[in-house]
């Protein structure tokens, strides 16, 4: 049988020391001289609250230390273009992980080994980070929700902030987390811990709520794991396409019956979480959406940049008069009628063949931007947009100085300082 620890309490640190426990303590898991890798499911410092709790974070590098850890590598590498020594930074954790003794990684800059996936779901390879691939012990530490991209976002998940910026690309061309668990069949951790002191519900990762829980899980089995906190969240792991190919690929037990839960009882603890909603039709009066034949990639991208900027700029973009936001591929007669502004968002919708008088139309438009991309998911295409549109929207500035920050670190091809769109 596979076994979760569930504890139940609002001081952190104890209730994460009381969940361990449940498993035999973290000496079952770390030896002396020990190297430990953890992977924090962290998010861009936008000031939301569903993200890891600092404190189970450290308490879990304490507790690593005091069981005679050699070396204690926090990595991971961040959303596409994002620094995470800015990440780190930002969030306030760079000189709070190294005084507890822990190690920040860059792993955006670390060297990455290319490792062959046997009997592959997606990947026939996949670079490693090699500081991964070398440790004792590996450990994943989970803040659950829900996200556009999943729509869970879980223990599976979190190997995306192990990817190198290109499969992570490929990933969310594929339009499906299902091939991450080419990763976990290569790196499975020998410890998760799912941080549910709160879980997010809704627009994640960026426009979301925090519904209180008040637990911390622990598992030797991610698979087992993600099954109990799917169900905790009021879905069916059954229903959940990462769990179903884990049994269409015998990869674990997604089963909650045949899973020992040591702790809290499940039943007490079940909530119902609202899911999110991809499609970007009807989000706001603010912007108009015309798809013709677009990828999963290009819709789970567009959702991600609606519900990032109507949080900062919805009253401004209804006073500019809105978008209208075409994506996929378009046929070739267009007869639209056009708000103030136009994107054309995604390759594909950028190379369509519109009927030429619409296309003199929409290119003679003073507001008209290009989100280049298969699917666009670049932080500096998102600072080009606010540069462009910050005369008229001022509420951009506020996401153009995110982005600045967020990016320091990274190399990025010249940009267009201009406030005049192309």
């Amino acid at each position: 049988m596979k076994t979760v620890a569930i504890s139940h309490g609002t001081n952190i640190k104890q209730t994460t020391e009381e969940t361990l426990n449940k498993l035999g303590g973290i000496e079952q898991f770390i030896q002396e001289e020990a190297t430990i890798f953890i992977k924090p499911d962290m998010s861009l410092p936008l000031g939301h609250p569903v993200t890891i709790q600092p404190q189970v974070l450290g308490h879990l590098i304490k507790q690593c230390r005091q069981a005679g850890a050699k070396e204690i590598y926090i990595g991971f590498n961040p959303h596409n273009g994002t620094s995470s020594n800015q990440v780190f930074k930002l969030l306030g954790l760079d000189y709070y992980l190294q005084k507890l003794g822990g190690i920040p990684l860059s792993l955006e800059s670390e060297s990455y080994s290319n490792v062959t996936v046997s009997d592959p779901i997606i990947f026939q390879s996949l670079k490693i980070p090699e500081k991964l691939l070398h440790c004792d012990v590996f450990i994943s530490l989970i803040a659950p929700r829900t996200d556009v991209f999943g729509p869970l976002a879980l223990g599976i998940k979190n190997y995306l902030g192990l990817l190198n910026d290109e499969q992570k690309q490929q990933v969310l061309q594929s339009g499906s987390l299902v091939g991450l668990l080419d990763f976990y069949k290569i790196c499975p951790p020998q410890l998760t811990i799912w941080d549910a002191c709160f879980v997010g519900e809704g627009q994640g990762p960026f426009n979301q709520k925090a519904i209180p829980y008040d637990l911390i899980l622990a598992s030797n089995d991610l698979i087992a794991g993600d099954s109990i906190i799917t169900h905790l969240m009021g879905f069916d792991p059954f229903q959940d396409v990462i769990l179903k190919a884990v049994l269409d690929n015998q990869l674990g037990i997604i089963d909650p019956n045949k899973i020992t839960i040591l702790g809290e009882k499940i039943a007490d603890h079940r909530k119902i979480i609202q899911k999110p909603m991809i499609s970007s039709k009807n989000v706001s009066d603010a912007f108009n959406v015309i798809e013709g034949v677009p990828c999963l990639g290009c819709q789970i991208g567009l959702r991600y940049f609606l519900d990032f900027i109507l949080r900062f700029a919805e009253k401004d973009l209804k006073e500019f008069g809105g978008f209208t936001c075409f994506m996929g591929k378009l046929p070739s007669t267009l007869t639209h009628s056009l708000k103030t502004g136009v994107i054309l968002f995604g390759n594909c919708a950028i190379s369509s063949n519109f009927q030429i008088e619409f296309n003199n139309r929409t290119q003679r438009k003073k507001y008209f931007f290009k989100f280049p991309g298969c699917p666009p998911y670049n932080l500096r295409t998102i600072e080009k947009f606010c540069l462009n549109f910050k005369e008229w929207l001022p509420s951009l500035e506020i996401i153009e100085e995110f982005v600045r920050k967020w990016t320091i670190g990274r190399q990025f091809q010249s940009r267009s300082t201009s406030t005049e769109t192309k």
